[in-house]
């Protein structure tokens, strides 16, 4: 994904819910807290978590691999949603106010 910030990649500890209706945790390691607030058709799910310091963070969920999103010079970062050719939305907060912003996959 290029363009709007900082992406790694992390192991995940859960994976989300099977068709059978098993639900299982999603839990971005070392996080705090972990919010999942979007998911597209093929799977994927974003949301938010926070670290040991308080801070939220971004992240995505493509079958079992976490990434996390952060916007450089931002605050506190949040992916609210994901569409069905892997784009990823959400807003941020730094020194000026929130914004919006948008992830797409690398071509």
């Amino acid at each position: 994904m290029a363009g709007a910030g900082v992406l790694a990649a992390v192991p995940a500890s859960g994976a989300g819910a099977s068709a059978s209706g098993t639900v299982t945790t999603i839990d971005v390691p070392g996080a705090v807290s972990t919010r999942v607030l979007g998911i597209s058709r093929s799977g994927e799910i974003v949301g938010r978590y926070t670290d040991g310091a308080g801070l939220l963070h971004g992240f995505a969920d493509q079958g079992g691999t976490i990434t996390t999103i952060d916007v450089p010079g931002a605050s506190s970062t949040t992916a609210t949603g994901v569409g069905d050719r892997g784009q990823i939305v959400g807003w941020y907060v730094n020194t000026t106010g929130e914004h919006g912003f948008e992830v797409s996959p690398a071509a």
